[in-house]
C-alpha cells in the first residue's frame, strides 16, 4: 500500500569525483527506469543543503527532475528552506508531501516561526490536502511525549 517514497539520504547522494552533470546523467537513466516501472507509486526527490549532501541542494534542483517524470515529485522541506533563508514557497513546484523542520531538527523554537507562518499561508493558498510531517529530534530537556505534545501542538497552531 506503500504511494510515496522519499530521496532524502545524504549518504546516497555523494558525487564520488563525478561531475554535476555526469551525475545527473545517471540520476536521470535511474529515474527514467524507474517512472516505467512506479506503478503510481511516487519517489519524492528532498533536497538537502550541501552542509549535508553533495547533491541535490535546492528545491530547483529537485524540481527540474521532477518536472520530467510523472511518478517523481519534491518534497518539500522547511528545514532545508529556513536554512537556505528562502521565505516564500517556489512557484510551480510539483509535490504532495510537506515535511516540517527547523534547523537543528526541533520544532520548539520560534526564531523561525515567520518562516513557518509565511509557508502555512502559502500551502494554505494552494488548497494543499497532501501529507505535512514533522521531522524533529527531541531535546534533551524534555520527555519524549512532552515534545511530541509540543509538536503537535505547535504544528496544528500553524499549519492547522
Amino acid at each position: 500500500g506503500v504511494k510515496n517514497l522519499v530521496l532524502g539520504s545524504p549518504s546516497l547522494r555523494k558525487k564520488h569525483g563525478k561531475k554535476t552533470k555526469e551525475c545527473d546523467e545517471i540520476f536521470n537513466e535511474i529515474l527514467m527506469e524507474y517512472d516505467n516501472r512506479a506503478n503510481g507509486i511516487i519517489l519524492n526527490i528532498e533536497p538537502l543543503p550541501t552542509d549535508y549532501c553533495e547533491y541535490i541542494n535546492s528545491i530547483e534542483e529537485a524540481n527540474e527532475f521532477s518536472a520530467h517524470y510523472k511518478n517523481v515529485e519534491v518534497q518539500l522541506d522547511t528545514r532545508t528552506l529556513v536554512e537556505q533563508e528562502i521565505s516564500s514557497l517556489p512557484k510551480n513546484i510539483k509535490f504532495k508531501h510537506c515535511q516540517i523542520g527547523n534547523p537543528g531538527m526541533n520544532f520548539h523554537d520560534s526564531r523561525f516561526d515567520s518562516y513557518h507562518i509565511k509557508y502555512s499561508e502559502a500551502l494554505n493558498g494552494m488548497n494543499y490536502s497532501g501529507y505535512i510531517v514533522a521531522e524533529v529530534l527531541c531535546p534533551e530537556q524534555y520527555s519524549n511525549f512532552t515534545y511530541l505534545k509540543i509538536v503537535t501542538n505547535k504544528m496544528n497552531d500553524i499549519y492547522g
